[in-house]
C-alpha cells in the first residue's frame, strides 16, 4: 500500500494536504507548520528549523507499521524512522493544536484560502483509513507514506 500526502496549503500555523491511497485521492490531510527550506541540499539539520510540537516532518518516503500508542491507548499506525522526530502517527484532529509533529486526517477542509481554519470529520477519516492500513498490514504488505 502506498500512501501519498500532496501538501497542498501552506499556511502560518499549518500544513494542509492531500492523501491517496495507491494513486486514489482518500482524504485530507493536517500537519504542522511546514519549516523546509527547499532552496538548499544541506543536511536535514541544517536545512531544517524545527520548533518541537510546532513543525511538520521533512518530505520523504517512511514505512508505516501499527502498534500501541501509550497515548491514545490502543493500536495506531506509526511512521518509521522520520528524521528529527520521534512517535509519528496518523490520527484524528482537526486543528494544529491537535498535532505534535503526527499527520491528522479528515474528510473536508474548513475554510477556505488564507482563511482555512482545519480539517473536518476527522475521526470519520481516520476509522477508513485504518481499517485499510489494518488490513493491508495483517495480510503482510508492505506500506509506505510519502509525504511530497
Amino acid at each position: 500500500m502506498k500512501i501519498v500526502v500532496k501538501r497542498t496549503d501552506y499556511l502560518e500555523t499549518m500544513t494542509i494536504g492531500e492523501l491517496s491511497i495507491d494513486g486514489r485521492f482518500f482524504c485530507y490531510s493536517l500537519e504542522d507548520k511546514c519549516r523546509e527550506n527547499p532552496k538548499t541540499d544541506a543536511p536535514f539539520e541544517v536545512a531544517y528549523e524545527k520548533v518541537q510540537g510546532e513543525t511538520a516532518i521533512p518530505v520523504g518516503t517512511y514505512e508505516v507499521i501499527i502498534d500501541m500508542s501509550m497515548r491514545f491507548g490502543r493500536e495506531m499506525p506509526r511512521l518509521l524512522d522520520v528524521p528529527g522526530f520521534r512517535g509519528i502517527r496518523i490520527h484524528a484532529g482537526n486543528n494544529p493544536t491537535h498535532t505534535e509533529g503526527c499527520i491528522l486526517v479528515g474528510m473536508s477542509k474548513v475554510g477556505k484560502g488564507k482563511d482555512l481554519s482545519g480539517i473536518g470529520m476527522s475521526k470519520i477519516a481516520f476509522n477508513k483509513l485504518f481499517d485499510k492500513i489494518e488490513a493491508a498490514y495483517q495480510h503482510h504488505d508492505n506500506i509506505t507514506l510519502e509525504v511530497a
